[in-house]
């Protein structure tokens, strides 16, 4: 399909259509008349468009393009022991739905995102060599989720469905600009950065354990653990850094609902806005591969308010121009109390193990 120079005389799909596959030039355009085109083997090369209707493929392939809605694979069938898989190479869409095995191979640019449960099939893999940017919200409900290069997402995201894994050699990790909730059935997040502006919930309804190895979560707004299939499902290990770095004109809090298997391996606290409170109790211990917690409080503040505890199993400490305020109870298990380097600030009518609040540790 060549390129249009006007838009009185452009080809038009006239009803659903199966291809081999199809080639559009540069601009090329079809307008797919409220139809559904579906592609087989031979794929859509170009930088063409395919608009005003739905594309799907059926077979393996190699995908580029622009389109108004593109669903990689058959829901229901995706192949069997030998599964079609669609290769998406630079490709911008409004809707993207993924119900058989997916890569993302270079760029791929979608308003929003749908991935559902498809017997096994429903299955994206970011590539290393990939970039997956969102515009909108996105579910990633399917089947399986992997991210080995960068995944960013400008509104919602949800991470459920059956099996997330999350990192490898080169990983950018991933982004939301919103809120995020962590919910799979199995996640692993190893060794990337994984950043939040907005809040995060960890757990609910069947969510396992969400296991964060190593790397770090930068959250931007509040933070919240609930159970789902089991009580623990944030799981840190590796010197694991969860990092509070909000900036906005409320407090960010932290919401566990069994803080005692809920554990922070590294917890840091660097918001600019009004600090992090505790709505919970909260709990920093050594992790599998690391040999003690640590609860750094840089330029930002922490509250533990009264009717609270806060157990750090290593080391606690304030840095220049970091603020803690402690009405409430905080135990060094092990490690060293610090706090008193000029510039930081700390207040409160609570006790570290048992004294007065001047972390000064017995």
């Amino acid at each position: 399909i060549p390129p249009f120079n006007s838009f009185t005389h452009i080809p038009q799909l006239p009803a659903n259509t199966t291809v081999q596959g199809i080639a559009l030039g540069n601009g090329g355009y079809l307008d797919l008349n409220s139809k559904r085109l579906t592609v087989l083997g031979g794929g859509i090369s170009g930088q063409g468009y395919l608009v005003n209707g739905s594309v799907q493929t059926s077979a393996t392939s190699n995908v580029s393009g622009y389109f108004e809605t593109l669903t990689a694979g058959v829901p229901g069938s995706c192949g069997g022991a030998s599964p079609m898989t669609t290769h998406l190479g630079s490709v911008t869409v409004q809707a993207l739905f993924i119900s058989c095995p997916t890569t993302v191979d270079t760029i791929v640019t979608a308003s929003n995102y749908f991935q559902s449960a498809n017997s096994g099939g429903s299955q994206l893999t970011v590539l290393s060599s990939g970039f997956l940017l969102v515009q909108g919200n996105a579910q990633f409900g399917g089947d399986a989720l992997t991210v080995l290069g960068f995944l960013e997402v400008l509104g919602n995201a949800a991470f459920g469905g059956a099996s997330i894994n999350v990192g490898g050699p080169g990983s950018g990790g991933i982004y939301v600009l919103g809120a995020a909730t962590f919910s799979a059935t199995s996640a692993t997040y190893s060794n990337v950065s994984v950043s939040v502006l907005g809040d995060v919930v960890v757990g609910g309804g069947a969510a396992g354990a969400q296991n964060f190895v190593g790397g770090s979560l930068n959250v931007g707004g509040n933070f919240t653990q609930v159970a789902g299939s089991v009580a623990n499902t944030f799981v840190t290990s590796q010197l694991h850094i969860t990092s509070f770095d909000g900036s906005g004109s409320l407090a960010q809090t932290i919401s566990l609902a069994a803080p005692a298997t809920n554990q922070f391996s590294t917890l840091d606290i660097s918001s600019t806005g009004l600090g992090v409170q505790l709505g919970s109790n909260v709990v920093v211990a050594k992790s599998a591969g690391s040999s003690s917690g640590l609860l750094d409080i840089q330029f930002g503040k922490l509250i533990v308010p009264a009717g609270k505890t806060l157990s750090v199993d290593g080391n606690l400490s304030v840095a220049p121009f970091g603020f803690f305020t402690n009405d409430g109870t905080v135990t060094v298990i092990t490690g060293t109390c610090s706090g008193r380097s000029a510039g930081a600030t700390i207040t409160g009518s609570g006790t570290v193990n048992g004294v007065a609040m001047t972390l000064a540790c017995p």
